[in-house]
Formats: C-alpha cells, sequence, structure tokens
C-alpha cells in the first residue's frame, strides 16, 4: 500500500535524488529552494508548514508525520528514544511535533 501510494506520488509530483530538506537558515527559517513548493499564508498572515515539492520526498514527510498521529504504546525510556531519533540532523526541518500519550 505504501509503495503504491509512492509512486502515485512520484508520478504526479515527480522524483528528487535528495531526500533532505535544506538545513535551516540562522534566523530559523527553512528556505523553499528546491525542495518545497512556495511558502503558503494564513489570513493572519503566519506561514503554513512548507510541503516538499517531489512525490517520494513528500511520500516520506507523510510517512514520518503520520508516526506522530499514532497513540504511543511504548514504555518512558521509548518514547525518549523515538523522541530523540527525529530530532537529529539528518531529518531537521521536519515540523515539530510534541509526543502525548493516549
Amino acid at each position: 500500500m505504501l509503495w503504491i501510494m509512492n509512486q502515485r506520488l512520484v508520478a504526479k509530483h515527480g522524483y528528487t535524488d535528495n531526500l533532505f530538506p535544506p538545513a535551516p537558515l540562522p534566523d530559523g527559517t527553512i528556505p523553499e529552494g528546491d525542495f518545497y513548493r512556495p511558502a503558503e499564508y494564513t489570513a493572519s498572515g503566519k506561514r503554513k508548514p512548507l510541503v516538499p515539492k517531489h512525490g517520494n520526498s513528500l511520500s516520506i514527510q507523510l510517512r514520518a508525520l503520520s508516526l506522530f498521529s499514532l497513540p504511543l504504546w511504548l514504555c518512558p525510556s521509548d518514547e525518549f528514544c523515538v523522541q530523540t531519533g527525529f530530532k537529529r540532523d539528518e531529518v531537521a526541518g521536519l515540523p515539530t511535533v510534541v509526543l502525548q500519550r493516549a
């Protein structure tokens, strides 16, 4: 099922060799560059979360974010490992998500 989703997103939005978003700028903002679609803003002027341009990078982001929507049935030490694993430099640029027990 995930493979089919990935293939359809790639067919619609294209493919990129780089799955990692650009590093944040010194002021903390994330540049759009060739990785993200142009930024969108709310009516109040607040920047919405950036969305990857390419199908395979969008697929990876959707899967990563879906992990945070699931209830955690882990012991506290495992929860800590999950939180710190997603904060590593390799996934810089993913939205900050606060993990909570269900």
